[in-house]
């Protein structure tokens, strides 16, 4: 994953919760996503990391997107869903495409 990987920021909406740098795949919207056994098969964008990264992300936090080279934003998305895990060490979060 780390040669595809790009970076991300969790912007939590509590207010209290600092913000949290985390690494994954970022899939635009429109593509059936398969990771081992799970299938997620929606119209929304999805991030892609490690088990456990996104913690304690939840709906209502924001997730920044970066480009490759790490400085320039690609994109700022609104998290759906808690983090779900796929039971083979990766984790995903569901995206507002707006």
């Amino acid at each position: 994953m780390d040669e595809f990987a790009v970076r991300g920021v969790i912007q939590f909406a509590d207010g209290v919760t600092p913000d949290k740098e985390i690494v994954g795949l970022y899939d635009g919207p429109y593509v059936k996503t398969t990771l081992k056994s799970y299938v997620q098969d929606t119209t929304a964008p999805i991030f892609t990391t490690g088990e456990g990264a996104c913690k304690p992300a939840k709906r209502g936090d924001t997730l920044v997107v970066y480009e490759p080279d790490g400085v320039t934003v690609f994109g700022t998305f609104g998290i759906l869903t808690y983090p779900q895990v796929d039971g083979h060490g990766l984790e995903v979060l569901s995206l507002d495409p707006d």
